[in-house]
């Protein structure tokens, strides 16, 4: 009858949807029985834009970072499960410079700081976490601190502000997901047969292209996209949001009863050249005459002569990145320090593809601290104290932003004074 086909059919579907689960269950038990790992075992498929991948898994004593052996987002972390009654525990939350790049954790001022807190506390259980990562801007930092403020900490310290330029195309790839396709990947990435087929995919497009993007190591995770030329307007638009994430987390952080502590960034504004520059294309001309007669006295040693070709080249195009830098190096030269001082700013802020900061970054830290009444530190104001002449250079930047040894102990210590401060 019509009916017993019906059945019939509804069976052979039934059986041949229990046959395929047999086969690929039976390959997963393989898989694991062989010692395959699942995607999330060995990285973060969302890359820090999903609430679905924690950061700190709990184990029998405590919980422990997330082991990622092909992406080392994280520093390899622990705290307790249970805070003690005489626990003091901190987060710090940032970016590669937080971290500790590229040494780690235990020489980064959250390391640092742990070890005073307790040197001048020994009755109380001190936990410092640096739960920094790599190339993290505002964004998956408010993803993160969601997750930290459910481990009863009593203080959240935040130093980012260095990574809001940065990945833009895959970010906004990454917002435009359902929340169906991600439940979808975030399944997928427990599979060990998905891994694997994953895996000789990956394997056959990276053999196809040597230059393959997607790197293995820390140095890798840091590089920047210096492709990416960003406009003043643009700019204004990332301070903007880069404060609404800022104020999202504090309020957050606040709601839960955590204090926060925010701080300002530096940057190497003396040694590092601008990576982009962009001008109006207006009286072009001129400006290209006016900055080859520059550079050209500065090769031959005249820089009072060439300051006078530089001005001349930055009152026509005053947002040339360039050329604030080789003013700053003349001024510097003939040793007017303030003006060399602001030059190198204004080369940094100017800089089209700005893999440093810009001034906007750290205003917003210092308004909303302010407004929010947070802990507060200029650590960028701090360096230009401890810096010759006020130029912030390679004696406290490794490069163009991560802090040295010595710099890490100066952020560590004012970051001291101000906790022991504020009671």
């Amino acid at each position: 009858t019509a009916t017993g086909t019906k059945l019939t059919l509804g069976k052979k579907i039934c059986f041949a949807l229990l046959v395929g689960v047999l086969f690929f269950g039976s390959l997963e038990v393989i898989f694991w029985l062989s010692g395959a790992e699942t995607v999330l075992e060995t990285e973060d498929p969302f890359r820090g834009f999903s609430t679905l991948v924690k950061v700190f898994q709990p184990g029998r004593e405590s919980y422990q970072t997330r082991q990622d052996s092909a992406h080392r987002t994280f520093n390899n972390q622990s705290f307790v499960l249970q805070k003690p009654e005489n626990g003091f525990r901190f987060f710090t939350l940032g970016g590669s410079s937080s971290y500790g790049y590229p040494r780690g954790a235990e020489v980064a001022f959250p390391a640092i700081l742990t070890e005073l807190l307790a040197a001048s506390h020994p009755g109380l259980f001190i936990e410092g976490v640096n739960a920094s990562g790599i190339s993290y801007g505002m964004h998956r930092l408010n993803i993160v601190a969601e997750e930290l403020v459910q481990y009863d900490p009593d203080l959240l310290i935040v130093y980012s502000g260095h990574n809001e330029f940065i990945e833009p195309g895959f970010f906004e790839s990454l917002k435009s997901r359902g929340v169906a396709r991600e439940g979808l990947e975030f399944a997928l990435a427990q599979s060990r047969l998905y891994a694997l087929m994953r895996s000789a995919i990956t394997s056959a497009r990276d053999s196809e292209n040597l230059d393959a993007s997607v790197g293995s190591t820390v140095g890798r995770q840091v590089r920047r996209d210096q492709t990416q030329i960003y406009t003043l307007e643009e700019k204004e638009k990332i301070v903007k949001l880069y404060r609404e994430g800022l104020e999202r987390l504090v309020e957050l952080a606040q709601s839960k009863g955590v204090r926060v502590l925010l701080a300002t960034i530096p940057a190497n504004l003396q040694g590092w050249r601008p990576e982009a520059s962009t001008g109006s294309g207006q009286n072009h001309r001129q400006w290209v005459e006016a900055q080859a007669a520059g550079r050209s006295l500065m090769k031959q040693g005249n820089y009072q002569a060439a300051v006078q070709s530089l001005e001349r080249a930055v009152q026509i195009e005053p947002g040339h990145a360039d050329t604030h830098f080789d003013l700053g190096i003349c001024y510097e030269k003939l040793g007017q320090w303030e003006n060399a001082r602001k030059s190198y700013q204004a080369a940094c802020n100017y800089d089209a593809s700005p893999i440093r900061r810009i001034d906007g970054i750290n205003q917003v830290i210092r308004d909303v601290a302010l407004e929010k009444n947070t802990l507060f530190v200029d650590v960028d104001k701090l360096f230009e104290q401890q810096s010759e002449h006020g130029l912030v250079g390679y004696q406290l930047i490794e490069d163009y932003v991560h802090p040295t040894l010595i710099a890490h102990e100066a952020i560590a210590w004012e970051m001291w004074k101000v906790i022991e401060a504020s009671g």
